[in-house]
């Protein structure tokens, strides 16, 4: 565990680094014990990060290096970033496995891009997404991405983000077809699970085996239309959530 970024050696290799953990800061204790190295030989990349006064991320060249090769990360506070892929790590984070974002107050999106004809490649191999107290939260993933983005994305859990209105958009669930678990949970502000942006957009979470919903004060449905084509087809009724052409895993 390190106390302070400014601990850090400026001229360690760190692009060069094969297996490590590192802890830069504190968290509670119960998010560090869940951050735990594999009980297995296979080389493996730990980071766990958390903001201290006067750092700035983006002058800190060293720290950038490792998020090209890092598996398994744990951000806390972060307060000059908003975008998680864009600000951190414009290659895509192409070794990253699982994310975890536990109480912070700044970031809006995981990838949110402003140019929707040029797709982004994003998050090959991430297979678990959580995030705890990320309050800021607007939306995880409003980009045109590559058919490779999240492709292996397992397990989302979402807990007390009380800015986000809804998990996914509907032009994404093509790339979650190995998607298996959804957990969503003290959510104030959340609507639905997915925002329909055409009704060509097929709704379908072929591998999807655990649902749970709890808590979710203004929640309206599994999905319904955005509002820009809402107004277009006031008669539209989505499928039901358990329709095996939905979910055809999903069972009560």
């Amino acid at each position: 565990q390190i106390p302070k970024v400014t601990h850090l050696p400026m001229k360690l290799f760190f692009d060069k680094l094969d297996s490590y953990k590192m802890v830069i800061r504190e968290f509670n204790s119960y998010t560090v014990a869940d951050f735990k190295m594999r009980e297995t030989f296979e080389a493996s990349r730990y980071l766990a990060l958390q903001q201290e006064e006067g750092f700035d991320i983006h002058h800190r060249k060293e720290i950038k290096l490792l998020f090209r090769r890092v598996e398994n990360l744990l951000l806390g506070q972060l307060n000059d970033v908003k975008d998680i892929f864009y600000e951190l790590n414009y290659e895509g984070f192409p070794y990253l496995k699982y994310l975890s974002i536990i109480g912070n107050s700044k970031v809006k999106f995981i990838i949110n891009s402003e140019n929707p004809t040029y797709p982004e490649k994003a998050f090959p191999k991430l297979e678990s997404l959580f995030l705890f107290k990320v309050n800021n939260m607007e939306h995880i993933c409003h980009s045109q991405i590559t058919n490779d983005s999240f492709c292996k994305l397992k397990v989302i859990n979402i807990k007390i983000c009380n800015h986000l209105k809804n998990v996914f958009f509907s032009s994404m669930l093509k790339h979650l077809s190995a998607l298996e678990a959804i957990e969503i949970s003290e959510c104030s502000s959340l609507k639905e699970i997915v925002t329909v942006e055409n009704i060509r957009d097929r709704i379908k979470f072929p591998e999807l085996r655990s649902l749970t919903l709890q808590s979710l004060s203004k929640f309206i449905g599994f999905y319904t239309l955005g509002a820009s084509i809402g107004e277009q087809m006031p008669n539209w009724k989505p499928r039901e959530l358990f329709d095996e052409e939905v979910c055809s895993k999903l069972f009560c």
